[in-house]
């Protein structure tokens, strides 16, 4: 081995210096963000002091991606110095927006956590299409954001591969020399490895002008393979299972349910995810580096975003459902904001052909950012659309007028009462309680959360159902039934998929079949929930007799509920478990 090949300190200084000369902004937020990570690893975080570091380190969070978003443009154009202190002074003029209207205390409430991240998806977002704003190559904006993603992902092993190194040789230290090493010291090396190390790594191996070009486009073999034989092959199967599922919809006319959302939004990520890497076996020339472009990959990609369309409307469709039964919240409006941009980019590829790729993460950008600022924010639109609802609610049961809340005169129905109390959940678990507690007419009564509040509605009853959102119900062992007209009992289970008798969801349906799979009876599962539903609106837990968990399925079949359930605010199916008599 030759010691000439051994990275001297001299030629990583003189890497250190290239990296500060071209990004000092950002260098210099990277050693800046690096402290203060240090200082809250040896120090309370909970006290000002360090709810104030935090927030500062928050800042440096944001300030990484915007400055490297300023030298970006570089990579497509030649950019002048006037340019670019223009742009400098943009991001700190939003930086310090931010730090003004971000209270420093509150970074642990959910809205200003989600903030913090939408923005940092912003602004990486940013980085990856700035270069191209003003005019569109696909090929050379591929090569670009390929390198960044390998430089990235390349960074991420040398970093938790020292990381782990050192990791180890801080405990050998500790274990064998007795040295009484603190436990921050761990995080303090994790803290300079990713917030100084990956940073420095990184900004180094930044792609300049002449390093992206069409003839520079290449595809690993590996990649190459992993798409043709496994991403590929997995999303088109899997977007077959959906089309089927949709099929099955419209055949028999329900509501699509809530799991399909998540299958959906997976997988459409997953396969826009699969276009972008294979997107250069999309174009019509023939890059003289890729070598032939792969017929499988050419297919995928004229066809994904067409065949996306449908299950946009199908996602759009469940969200719509659950949003008008349920009210909009927060985690509903971004799925909502997500499955919106999906269909929009569909459409807009299907019709340019995919020749405009800049445009998935420059739509995306718009769509993360409006989701987080402004009026039409998540944050906004939601608390509008409870208030709305639960204000509606207030004023049919007459107890909000001249725009203020006053007790019920007279009883509040039991559906009245939990659509009011699931309201009141919403504003109090969101920090917004004291706006309620401020449409209160009589300003003489002490309140300070939701309890006191459902107490002054008479509400306070129904806090359980309204919040927990299930329903259980079990055969009271007190109350016989006679069952002499029958002569064989059989015990089921509804989600169970063994052998014997076993009842099984299929589609309105729950069917009753035998253990070779021969149909014996069937009930509609709008029975049943319409049971659970009158349940849930007098208790989450219920003892009835056998005669109401009695069910007649054929002419010559009968089943008997031991017990049943279901999570109405998941929109899970029903489950239970009883006996099947046959006569």
């Amino acid at each position: 081995m030759s010691f000439s090949k051994i990275p001297r300190i001299w030629r990583l200084l003189e890497t250190a210096v290239g990296v500060f000369g071209r990004f000092p902004l950002a260098s210099a937020v990277a050693v800046v963000g690096s402290v203060l990570a240090t200082w809250l690893a040896h120090h309370q975080s909970d006290d000002q002091i360090g709810i104030r570091v935090a927030k500062l380190l928050s800042i440096c969070f944001l300030a990484m991606p915007l400055l490297i978003a300023v030298r970006a443009p570089e990579i497509n154009r030649t950019t002048t110095g006037f340019e670019r202190i223009v742009a400098t002074v943009v991001v700190a003029v939003l930086l310090a927006f931010y730090a003004i209207f971000t209270p420093a205390q509150s970074l642990d409430e959910m809205k200003y956590g989600t903030r913090l991240l939408g923005l940092l998806l912003a602004a990486h977002l940013l980085v990856a299409f700035i270069p191209f704003v003003k005019g569109d190559d696909g090929l050379k904006f591929w090569e670009y954001n390929k390198t960044l993603f390998y430089n990235a992902v390349s960074g991420a092993f040398y970093v938790i591969s020292s990381g782990i190194g050192l990791m180890l040789a801080i405990l050998a230290l500790n274990k064998l020399f007795d040295m009484d090493i603190d436990d921050e010291i761990f995080l303090t090396v994790w803290a300079w490895l990713i917030g100084f190390v990956f940073t420095m790594y990184f900004l180094h191996h930044f792609p300049r002008q002449a390093d992206i070009a069409e003839d520079s486009v290449t595809m690993p073999p590996p990649l190459l393979i992993f798409l043709k034989y496994v991403l590929v092959p997995l999303v088109i199967l899997y977007f077959i299972i959906l089309y089927a599922y949709s099929g099955k919809i419209l055949f028999e006319y329900e509501w699509p349910r809530g799991w399909i959302s998540k299958l959906i939004l997976g997988f459409s990520s997953v396969g826009i995810l699969a276009y972008l890497l294979s997107f250069p076996h999309h174009r019509s020339i023939t890059v003289p580096s890729m070598g032939n472009r792969e017929p499988l990959l050419a297919a995928y990609g004229r066809r994904y975003f067409p065949v996306l369309i449908p299950m946009a409307v199908v996602l759009l469709l469940a969200l719509f459902r659950r949003i008008g039964e349920y009210g909009l919240t927060e985690p509903r409006f971004f799925v909502l904001a997500l499955a919106c941009w999906i269909l929009s980019v569909s459409i807009l590829m299907s019709l340019t052909r995919g020749k405009y790729l800049v445009l998935l993460p420059a739509s995306l950008f718009v769509f993360v950012l409006g989701s987080v600022i402004g009026p039409f924010s998540a944050y906004q639109t939601s608390f509008r659309n409870q208030w709305n609802r639960l204000k509606n609610t207030l004023v049919e049961q007459g107890i909000y007028r001249d725009l203020s809340v006053y007790p019920a005169s007279t009883p509040i129905s039991n559906e009245a009462a939990m659509k009011i109390s699931s309201g009141i959940s919403y504003f109090f678990e969101s920090n917004r309680g004291q706006f309620l507690l401020d449409q209160v007419a009589s300003k003489e009564s002490a309140m300070e959360d939701a309890y006191d509040l459902r107490k002054y509605l008479g509400i306070s009853d129904v806090q359980s159902r309204a919040e927990l959102g299930y329903v259980s119900i079990e055969l009271d062992p007190t109350h016989p039934m006679s069952v002499e007209h029958y002569r064989l009992a059989h015990r089921f289970t509804l989600v169970d998929k063994g052998p014997g008798y076993v009842g099984v969801h299929e589609g309105n349906k729950l069917v009753f079949k035998d253990s070779d799979g021969r149909q014996l009876g069937s009930l509609p599962s709008a029975k049943i929930d319409s049971l659970l539903q009158s349940s849930f609106e007098k208790a989450n837990h219920r003892q009835l007799p056998a005669e109401a968990l009695s069910f007649s399925v054929s002419d010559s079949a009968m089943v008997i509920f031991e017990s049943l359930g279901k999570n109405f605010d998941n929109q899970s199916m029903i489950y239970g478990h009883g006996f099947l008599l046959i006569k």
